[in-house]
């Protein structure tokens, strides 16, 4: 099977508490797993490349093998894997970071007696660690680079920017979601070099301050992209195409979601495959937006391994009837 698509970035461990008081802890997620999940919906061959340590559970990649997700180029690091998140979601789905410590964290984590024994509660700020988990392009095999289209999901600046470099040098078509570590200094090189740009509302605001997203849009797609789509949360998305001066609201698809976790990062990968396939921003957003609806109605990266790409094309086709 030839590889089509990659997925480059984190691994990560997910301890979520839920707005109804449910608890998954450690579960598996990060980005590049999320994002993988999402284009496995759409098409076959794809590949997520990040790193993981140690005391991450490989069943948990054994998962995405079995489900036909290739993660042989996940490089293992001798240490800690120091990289896992604690949220907490209101009901109105924002999300906050709690402080894992057996003292401080929220009453469902203390009362879990089935927490396993690599979360680390107390370990170091994913921040401080991210660097030593981002993957670089030294990491990707050398067939890989005949992918169709990669996906740079959010990890540190200067790793962003080597990914960046490397695939505009190549002439492959990717995406780039900012994530926090990209300021509004940083943002012009990254656009310059970027083909379509998937920030979220709170990286433009990040960006630009309080703008509207209608503006935002086109200012990001002048500085480079040829289409850029914002995630707006549960108000759905704004894309745009630049080559067209055409914007498109899209909603998000109707579900009862449980964890928001991951839902920006398998739209960006629904994204890349439907540019890839049609090169059609609007058909874009809608794989985009029929891949988040599936990874928010259950917690882990994982859960959306058990769909397939009918139950994908089905709601594309609701979407579509929603928006006419």
């Amino acid at each position: 099977m030839s590889l089509r698509y990659v997925t480059l970035g984190g691994i990560v461990l997910d301890s979520v508490l839920s707005s109804t008081g449910e608890f998954s802890p450690a579960g598996c997620g990060g980005n590049a797993m999320y994002s993988a999940a999402s284009i496995r919906l759409w098409s076959d061959g794809v590949a997520a490349v990040g790193r993981a340590a140690r005391d991450f559970p490989q069943t948990y990649l054994e998962d995405f093998a079995r489900a036909g997700v290739d993660v042989s180029a996940v490089r293992w690091l001798d240490e800690p894997h120091e990289r896992h998140s604690h949220v907490k979601f209101d009901s109105e789905g924002n999300r906050t970071s709690y402080n894992a410590s057996v003292s401080q964290a929220p009453d469902k984590v203390n009362e879990h007696s089935q927490t396993p024994a690599y979360v680390r509660y107390g370990s170091s700020p994913a921040a401080a660690t991210e660097p030593v988990f981002d993957p670089v392009p030294a990491d990707l095999p050398a067939d890989y680079w005949q992918a169709r289209g990669f996906h740079v999901a959010p990890m540190s600046h200067a790793a962003q920017m080597a990914w960046a470099h490397e695939l505009a040098a190549r002439k492959i078509l990717f995406t780039v979601d900012p994530g926090r570590n990209t300021t509004g200094a940083q943002i012009g090189e990254l656009l310059r070099l970027t083909p379509v740009f998937l920030p979220s509302q709170e990286d433009v605001v990040r960006m630009f301050g309080q703008i509207e997203m209608e503006q935002a849009i086109r200012q990001l797609a002048e500085m480079g992209p040829r289409v850029v789509g914002i995630k707006l949360g549960r108000r759905g998305s704004i894309v745009y195409d630049r080559d067209s001066a055409t914007a498109w609201r899209i909603p998000v698809y109707p579900t009862d979601g449980k964890d928001p976790t991951g839902a920006g990062d398998s739209y960006c990968g629904g994204f890349l495959v439907g540019w890839v396939e049609t090169g059609e921003a609007l058909e874009a957003a809608l794989r985009a937006t029929a891949s988040a609806s599936f990874v928010v109605e259950d917690f882990d990266a994982r859960y959306a391994l058990r769909f397939s790409r009918q139950d994908a094309e089905a709601r594309v086709r609701k979407l579509r009837l929603v928006m006419e």
